[in-house]
């Protein structure tokens, strides 16, 4: 499915977009980005992957990136922006306010977080 903005000739956005049987969102892409997703066999998202072109200050720059997400039998997310298909946490590669979480899976609660302004890790929360 193709997904495109134009305003006074001018094209703000020009997306291509797939969907899986199910109806989830499979691939997105436009001239610079190209994302993809992976879910289990119940639906939950599993892996994203990026991978983005901008002009940079000298040259052409590209930056890829994939990410995992984890669940445990009662169907709860265990990690977020894993670094493997484990759910290790490594660094956190986004911006310094973003912050990541991982949970206790017998009670759900998030039991520690890493990222803020400091990357600091916290754990007891």
């Amino acid at each position: 499915m193709r997904e495109k903005l134009v305003q006074n000739r001018t094209t703000y956005r020009d997306n291509f977009l797939s969907y899986d049987a199910q109806g989830r969102l499979r691939d997105v892409a436009d001239a610079r980005v190209h994302i993809s997703m992976d879910y289990d066999g119940v639906g939950n998202r599993t892996r994203i992957s990026t991978r983005v072109n901008y002009q940079g200050v000298t040259k052409e720059v590209t930056d890829s990136s994939v990410r995992y997400f984890t669940y445990d039998a009662m169907n709860r997310q265990t990690a977020v922006d894993a670094i493997d298909e484990k759910g290790t946490i490594g660094p956190d590669p986004g911006p310094p306010d973003r912050l990541r979480q991982e949970r206790q899976p017998h009670q759900g609660r998030r039991v520690s977080q890493s990222g803020g302004h400091d990357g600091e890790r916290h754990r007891g929360l």
